[in-house]
């Protein structure tokens, strides 16, 4: 739930890649912006490609579930020491949490062990990546090309396995981003035009995004769609929440609303290619850009 490694001896390990990307200014590079995204794809979620949203109410059940119980237990040890005994109310306690004990075997099949095609989650991220790098190769002779912003575009590894790419990545260049003023703008699902979701903090992992980059591309994404919004992801995570969480500015662009609905390919064998509108990877694209100009002309 939080993406710690703490259990991670248990498993078996396997590796993989981030790829980098650089696109140096043409004058004396003052500061570095990372545009992001990640290449891997999700094993397919049972719970939500069969019990679709009630599958999201059960999952959220049953972290507050766990929550509920972890009160109890240090709520039951403090009366214990104050040999405060209140055994019959522990007992209905517990017997209503047994009601709910059936919730374990949606959590025990919540995901096959066969991954989705992951064309919204995330290719569409990394495709705008790309669109990055053709612009600026494009219009490296013209007005359009940063003069002293040195671009850096990272296809991360490991997103769905607990951003484990972005937290390399951190590790390894922290000191580096610091003293060059670093920010990451990460696209993370992006499927419908029209449809575009500034996140400035991520619940689930506890990661609150910068208002200060953040705030000046919901501006631009304003003028170009009156439909974009900033809004919190309420669980999961994204690689730009493993900046965030260590100071470095960072946010992330995204078409996925998991607060009003949950889309029928969201880590589903759905995720295929006809779901993502060329429109709305061209509309992120045009505001990514417009934001490297505003940074570059600061």
């Amino acid at each position: 739930m939080k993406y710690h490694e703490t259990y991670d001896f248990l498993f078996p390990k396997k590796r993989s890649k981030n790829v980098v990307g650089m696109i140096n200014p043409l004058d004396k590079e003052e500061k570095t912006i990372i545009f992001s995204a990640h290449h891997d794809s999700a094993f397919e979620f049972n719970t939500f490609f069969y019990l679709k949203r009630f599958g999201q109410i059960i999952i959220n059940v049953g972290y507050l579930a766990v929550g509920i119980v972890l009160i109890g237990i240090v709520v039951k040890f403090v009366f214990d020491l104050l040999n405060i005994q209140l055994t019959l109310l522990f007992f209905i306690f517990g017997v209503v949490f047994l009601c709910f004990t059936p919730i374990v075997l949606v959590y025990i099949l919540f995901h096959s062990y066969k991954p989705v095609p992951g064309a919204f989650d995330n290719l569409s991220g990394v495709s705008i990546v790309l669109g990055i790098a053709k612009y600026l190769n494009d219009h490296k002779n013209d007005e359009h090309f940063p003069k002293k912003t040195r671009v850096l575009l990272i296809s991360f590894a490991g997103e769905e396995s607990g951003l484990r790419g972005a937290k390399r990545y951190v590790e390894g260049h922290f000191e580096e981003m610091k003293q060059n003023g670093t920010i990451i703008v990460n696209m993370d699902s992006i499927a419908k035009k029209d449809t575009l979701i500034i996140i400035d903090k991520e619940s689930g992992i506890g990661a609150k995004h910068d208002p200060a980059i953040y705030e000046p591309i919901y501006e631009i994404a304003r003028e170009m769609n009156s439909n974009a919004k900033k809004a919190a992801l309420p669980f999961g995570a994204t690689d730009a929440a493993a900046f965030s969480k260590k100071g470095i500015p960072a946010v992330s662009l995204s078409g996925l609303d998991l607060v009003s609905e949950l889309v029928p390919y969201y880590h589903t064998r759905n995720d295929t290619p006809d779901v993502v509108e060329k429109e709305a990877l061209g509309q992120t694209l045009e505001l990514c850009l417009r934001y490297l100009q505003k940074i570059d002309a600061e």
